[in-house]
């Protein structure tokens, strides 16, 4: 069951409205989109099969006292390509980057 959220302003209540309705209907809009590709797979086992999907973050001390983290998706194994592909959705998860960071801000 789910806890009751109270907004004090009227623009977040709409806002939170919206956003529960969108995730309602998101997962029937790409169910049907790969069922008009006669692919037979729920959301759920599209969901399951991508969260073994990772994104890393390497982080490296330096003798400076600054830290480069470097964060890069993994490489896409077939069951990942397979749903990126059916829902033309490129194969990087997210582009690599690198920060340099003073020791102090942490993530």
């Amino acid at each position: 069951m789910e806890r009751p959220i109270f907004h004090r302003l009227k623009h977040r209540t709409q806002t939170h409205i919206f956003l529960h309705v969108l995730a309602y209907h998101l997962p029937a809009l790409i169910e049907q989109y790969v069922l008009d590709q006669s692919i037979r797979k729920s959301w759920g086992t599209m969901r399951d099969e991508l969260s073994t999907h990772q994104v890393l973050t390497l982080v490296l001390p330096t003798e400076s006292e600054n830290v480069l983290r470097i964060r890069s998706g993994t490489r896409p194994e077939p069951t990942h390509r397979e749903v990126y592909e059916t829902l033309p959705l490129p194969l990087e998860v997210m582009i690599p980057f690198n920060t340099w960071k003073p020791v102090a801000e942490s993530w």
